[in-house]
C-alpha cells in the first residue's frame, strides 16, 4: 500500500508528496525527502516510518511537531484524516 502527505497550509497548499518505503525526513535540511523551507521548521523536523501497512511518526525537533493536535512525545502510529503540524504553530 502506498502513502501520501498533503499539505494543508501555507504556500505550497495542495501539494501532495508520496511516502517511500522506510525512512521520509521531513524539514529544512538538503537531506530531507521532503523539504520544508519554512524558518520555524527544523532541519530534521521528523521522520515518517513506511512499511507499506503503515505509518508512524517520530518527532525530532525542538520546535515541536503535533498530530490532531496532540504533542508528539514518543512514535506515533498514523491513520488516514491525521493532521500534522509542525513548528512554531505546535507550540
Amino acid at each position: 500500500m502506498s502513502y501520501q502527505l498533503k499539505n494543508i497550509s501555507d504556500k505550497d497548499f495542495g501539494t501532495i508528496y508520496e511516502l517511500q518505503s522506510g525512512k521520509n525526513l521531513l524539514g529544512r535540511s538538503r537531506s530531507a525527502t521532503i523539504r520544508i523551507l519554512l524558518d520555524d521548521i527544523s532541519g530534521k523536523q521528523c521522520i515518517l516510518h513506511s512499511n507499506g501497512l503503515q505509518v508512524k511518526l517520530e518527532n525530532l525537533s525542538r520546535f515541536g511537531t503535533r498530530v490532531n493536535n496532540s504533542k508528539v512525545t514518543e512514535s506515533v502510529d498514523l491513520v488516514e484524516g491525521d493532521i500534522i503540524t509542525l513548528g512554531a504553530k505546535c507550540k
